[in-house]
């Protein structure tokens, strides 16, 4: 079975223009109820909530709306004539619109297809152009309407933006790394003499804590753009998405704090090492150039929870051939995690993504970013003791075989678990094969509550909206300071 996606483009902006006036009109009646019921208990202050919902239309005339000029105004009043006489012409013109969207529409450049077969699934059309158990749900409907030329421009724009973004950001997070090393600082500039005054134990909790909660917080604030950001590349579904959030994320995340937070941090020291004794810049140009030649020569190559939890993992495997009580540290840390989401995922967020696993395979193979970065950081210790000392290279040799040992790992890990993260799942005899139409092309009929009026003007407006939409009173009704009204 094969459905085709017609482009509803002009029924998606007159739902939008049908949904504000049905905005419209909902505060207007909800302003006129809470002015009603407002003046009502001026006159009579002993009526409550649970009284008021039992009193009945005899207690106040029954009026249309409209005719309550005086409680209104003139502009309320003109803007719910307004909206009361455009909502049948929206609804007549939506339902038209539908109508020949099915008939004769033009499509957009992609189509559904179902399949009897997995073999025939997986073996029609080539991997690039296809997505696997598209629910419905979870489809970008505007991002369909992309082409090819179109997709691939929105990539490129994506990328430099994307870039733009992780070099603007090592901007704060540079100077909060700084605050590590105020003592140097101000060793370098004797003009802060603030710096004297301040206690020892409050300079080393600025130095401690300080930069640690700002980079968290830029990181947090960070993830809203580059969301943003990516969802404009034209990818179909949500969990494909989320797939591509989580692992720009994390390389953001990576590049932000080991990268730029660790030259943050040396940069201080080395610089007032140089001013001390400036032959120190010499000699680090000379090691530098000295340790490029000698291996230039022919001789001598996570929407947010798991890109978070998988970069403590990646930092404390990177960081332990450094200090091993890290480990001990990102255990901890990892520990605390899972106490925290695992009562958060459970009772209290919901999942509105269904990535069907992916997201941990993708988080378990962030996880030997880790491995890598330790070998690496082996392999430069090893090569930096040449310099001064052959017997460094039987262990940087061992270091080299085992990075290779990892790779080869990695690759054999890739290739056993493609199989469950491309893989096209069963469906369950429950689902029914859906209709993959967008959801501007559907019939539908809008529903909205208003809170009970024991005055009883809201039931001549029941009666004049039921034409239009689907309007009730029922199970609603204002509070007892008449501020917002509460669903039973």
């Amino acid at each position: 079975m094969i459905w085709d996606v017609p482009d509803t483009k002009d029924v998606e902006k007159k739902i939008q223009d049908h949904d504000q006036t049905v905005k419209v009109i909902e505060e207007c009646v909800v302003e006129y109820i809470r002015r009603r019921q407002q003046a009502y208990r001026k006159s009579t202050p002993t009526v409550t909530s649970k009284t008021s919902k039992h009193k009945t239309a005899a207690t106040v005339p029954n009026h249309s709306l409209t005719d309550h000029q005086s409680v209104l105004g003139t502009e309320m009043q003109a803007t719910i004539m307004w909206a009361k006489s455009r909502m049948p012409r929206l609804k007549q013109e939506i339902e038209d619109l539908q109508c020949k969207g099915i008939t004769n529409e033009p499509v957009l450049p992609c189509i559904f297809v179902e399949f009897n077969r997995y073999v025939d699934a997986s073996s029609t059309f080539p991997p690039g152009l296809r997505r696997y158990d598209a629910v419905k749900d979870q489809i970008i409907w505007e991002n369909l309407r992309f082409t090819g030329s179109q997709r691939t421009f929105h990539n490129i724009w994506v990328g430099v933006w994307i870039a733009i973004l992780t070099l603007l950001y090592a901007v704060p997070v540079t100077m909060a790394g700084a605050f590590t090393s105020t003592d140097l600082w101000a060793e370098l500039r004797p003009t802060l003499t603030i710096h004297v005054r301040v206690p020892a134990w409050f300079r080393g909790a600025i130095a401690g804590l300080f930069p640690a909660a700002l980079t968290s917080i830029l990181m947090a604030v960070a993830r809203t753009p580059i969301r943003w950001t990516i969802r404009q590349s034209g990818i179909p579904t949500l969990s494909s998405l989320e797939l591509c959030i989580h692992k720009v994320c994390f390389g953001f995340l990576l590049i932000q704090i080991l990268l730029v937070t660790g030259v943050s941090i040396a940069a201080p020291p080395l610089i007032s090492q140089v001013t001390r004794s400036p032959e120190v810049a010499d000699i680090v140009i000379c090691s530098i150039i000295n340790l490029y030649h000698r291996w230039s020569e022919p001789r001598l190559k996570w929407a947010n929870i798991y890109s978070a939890s998988t970069l403590l993992a990646v930092l404390g495997i990177a960081y332990s051939c450094i200090a091993p009580l890290v480990v001990g540290a990102a255990a901890l840390g990892l520990y605390l995690f899972f106490i925290i989401y695992r009562y958060n995922i459970l009772y209290i967020m919901k999942a509105t993504i269904d990535t069907r696993g992916k997201s941990f395979l993708l988080a378990l193979q962030h996880v030997t970013v880790g491995c890598y970065l330790l070998i690496m950081y082996l392999i430069s210790v090893f090569a930096v003791g040449l310099l001064n000392d052959r017997s460094a290279v039987g262990p940087m040799i061992v270091t080299v075989v085992l990075f290779v040992a990892v790779v080869i790992y990695h690759c054999y890990l890739s290739m056993m678990i493609r199989p469950f993260a491309g893989g096209i799942p069963r469906p369950t005899e429950k689902e029914d094969a859906p209709r993959f139409r967008t959801p501007a092309s559907e019939l539908w009929t809008p529903r909205i509550w208003f809170p009970h009026d024991f005055t009883g003007t809201i039931k001549t407006e029941l009666e004049q909206l039921s034409g239009f939409m689907i309007a009730t009173d029922s199970a609603a009704w204002l509070d007892d300071h008449v501020d917002h009204y509460l669903l039973e």
